[in-house]
C-alpha cells in the first residue's frame, strides 16, 4: 500500500483512488513490481519481502561473543533425542497419509 500511494503521488493510500487509477499489478520475478494504470502508463518500483531489521550494536555483538557458548554431554544430547522422538510421534510427523 505504500508503494501504491507513492506511485500515485500520494502519502496515504487511498483504495478508491487506487481503484480509479491501477489496472493490473505484475510481480516479476527479478524483485520488481510493474503497475499498470488505467490510462495506460506503467512504473515500474523495486519489491522486497526481505524483513528490515536494525543490525547489532558493536555492544550487542561484543556480549554475544563473550558469552561462553553451552557443550551438551552425551546424556544430555540422547535425553533431548529421545524428548524430540516423543513430540515427534504424537504431533504432525504421525500422520496416517503417510
Amino acid at each position: 500500500m505504500e508503494i501504491s500511494a507513492r506511485l500515485m503521488g500520494s502519502n496515504e493510500f487511498d483504495g478508491n483512488a487506487f481503484r480509479e487509477q491501477i489496472e493490473q499489478i505484475i510481480m516479476r520475478k527479478d524483485g520488481h513490481l510493474e503497475f499498470i494504470f488505467t490510462d495506460g502508463h506503467t512504473e515500474t518500483t523495486e519489491y522486497s519481502t526481505k524483513r528490515q531489521s536494525p543490525g547489532w550494536s558493536a555492544e550487542r555483538r561484543a556480549a554475544f561473543e563473550a558469552k561462553p557458548r553451552k557443550v551438551y554431554t552425551e546424556e544430555e544430547r540422547k535425553a533431548m533425542s529421545e524428548k524430540m522422538k516423543k513430540i515427534r510421534s504424537e504431533r504432525y510427523w504421525n500422520s496416517k497419509r503417510k
